[in-house]
């Protein structure tokens, strides 16, 4: 054992408390009452954290955790426990000193409207919409949920004589289950909703008019969320038509009215709560990340000389790389020394667990999600689901060609300009959209967002391929987007990414233009 004393854990914060639990290996809790969180504690973790109560050296830590235990503990599993104390954000320094400082301000802050159709409604022009009645957003996906309010409305009108095959008193509504509840969906007929007619409009709109449409069609593909006094309308960026319906459109800004009536509907809004989390262990008052945001949306607005549809992505994860580390570097500052495992191993004369992690690829990625969609594939095939096959089909088929991009070099781009466009609205798009918080932590939120363009950049050339063409469209960037978009909302895929979560930010959001400069 090296007798080094230069390295001091700090103290945990003040605020964290023991309490007991009803688990009987982990008999105990202690709890965050900031980020409110809760970390189980088994026997050893417990005299960990009462030792931690102030300030020890690794070695003062280790002899007096060892006679709490009647033992001597293996210095690694020690380790392990004080690494994944600072991981979560427990441990005296900088970082708690951000965490007060942002629940401080959370804290003074006068309460909001309860009634977003009271407040406020903010736009990103570039993001506008017209319907196209291309009938996409009909297709292939569940239509809902539906009040049962606007359900019955529906009802009340006589179907079987206007929808092909309908029998008298036949439900045009189904029931489905999600998230333990019970939800009513349109019945789909042929892979699209039975209100879809041969010439692609609503039959709803059509015989009823506009006001007896269910609120989730209307909506579409407005998404809404509150960010304290303001609500921001962004897209979902899934419209088959996108280019078309941009074209059409006039700044969103102009519909107000409209869309207030959506929220007055109870269109669903998602509230960014008052302190939103980075990573595991560090959350910032809701105001610095609007302001990562929107120094996001301003990179990817600034013109370019280059045209390249990956140009925006470059850009984007350029610009979070650079925000991120504003933020992170006073705390790896700060945690370094104490925290890093080559000086543990000095100190304790082994190597600590952590060093023998293995460099992870972006190819190691990729090729991980190929496999996955390669199996899910065989499993929607035996249950029939012939649809959903397809899809993971083409996710899988898009990932392989991101692992793979030379194989592309000899497409062209017919309309790169459109293509820029396109790319850059989807990055906005789910910025604005609150992507980024609604599967947090930002890191990871960040990462998913790069892995979405980067799909469908390479979707799209994919399906160029596929279609033995040198030429890739707009309608195939299009396609690609939306089918992707619609894949990485999968539960099965965000489980997937979830157990990725550390190779997903490392490799899309830090080393993304480092290994694609192609």
């Amino acid at each position: 054992m090296v007798a080094d004393q230069s390295i001091q854990l700090p103290a945990l914060r003040s605020e964290l408390r023991i309490r007991s639990s009803q688990n009987d290996r982990f008999p105990w809790l202690i709890e965050d009452p900031i980020l409110l969180q809760r970390l189980p504690l088994d026997i050893l973790g417990k005299s960990i954290v009462e030792h931690l109560r102030q300030s020890h050296t690794p070695q003062s830590l280790y002899g007096a955790v060892s006679a709490d235990q009647e033992q001597m503990i293996p210095p690694t599993l020690l380790y392990r426990h004080v690494t994944t104390l600072q991981q979560y954000g427990l441990f005296e320094g900088v970082r708690a000193n951000l965490l007060r400082e942002a629940a401080k301000i959370a804290q003074s802050e006068p309460p909001a409207s309860e009634l977003p159709a009271d407040l406020p409604l903010k736009f990103v022009d570039g993001l506008k919409h017209a319907c196209q009645a291309c009938g996409s957003c009909c297709s292939a996906t569940d239509i809902g949920p539906i009040s049962s309010e606007q359900a019955e409305t529906i009802r009340s009108h006589e179907w079987s004589g206007v929808i092909d095959g309908l029998a008298p008193g036949e439900d045009v509504f189904r029931q489905a289950t999600h998230e333990g509840s019970t939800i009513l969906l349109t019945r789909m007929r042929n892979g699209q909703c039975v209100f879809l007619a041969d010439d692609k409009r609503c039959l709803v709109h059509r015989h009823m008019g506009l006001a007896a449409k269910p609120t989730p069609c209307r909506q579409f593909p407005y998404v809404f969320s509150k960010v304290g006094d303001h609500v921001d309308v962004s897209l979902s960026m899934e419209c088959r038509a996108y280019w078309k319906a941009k074209q059409a459109a006039s700044p969103p800004s102009e519909h107000q009215e409209s869309l207030r009536e959506l929220i007055q509907l109870g269109a669903p809004i998602h509230e960014v709560p008052e302190l939103v989390q980075v990573n595991m262990g560090l959350s910032v008052h809701r105001s610095k990340y609007v302001a990562l945001e929107q120094d996001l949306i301003a990179a990817l607005e600034k013109p370019s000389d280059d045209n390249s549809p990956l140009a925006p992505i470059r850009t984007f994860v350029r610009e979070a790389n650079d925000r991120l580390d504003e933020i992170m570097r006073p705390i790896r500052s700060d945690e370094t020394g104490w925290i890093n495992p080559a000086t543990w191993s000095a100190i304790f004369g082994c190597a600590m667990d952590d060093e023998k992690e293995h460099a992870v690829t972006m190819k190691d990625l990729l090729d991980g999600l190929v496999e996955f969609c390669d199996e899910a594939v065989l499993i929607a095939r035996k249950r029939g689901l012939e649809g959903l096959a397809n899809r993971f089909s083409f996710l899988g088929a898009s990932s392989r060609a991101a692992s793979d991009p030379q194989g592309f070099e000899r497409l062209r781009w017919l309309e790169p300009e459109v293509a820029y466009s396109i790319v850059s609205d989807l990055i906005i798009g789910g910025l604005f959209s609150k992507d980024l918080v609604r599967t947090a932590p930002i890191q990871f939120g960040l990462g998913m967002l790069s892995i979405r363009a980067v799909l469908t950049v390479y979707g799209a050339c994919h399906r160029a391929r596929e279609a033995c063409r040198v030429e890739v469209t707009v309608q195939d960037l299009i396609d690609s987007m939306v089918t992707l978009s619609k894949m990485l909302r999968e539960r099965a895929v965000l489980d997937f990414m979830r157990d990725h979560e550390k190779s997903l930010f490392s490799l899309f959001v830090r080393d993304f233009t480092r290994a694609n400069d192609t």
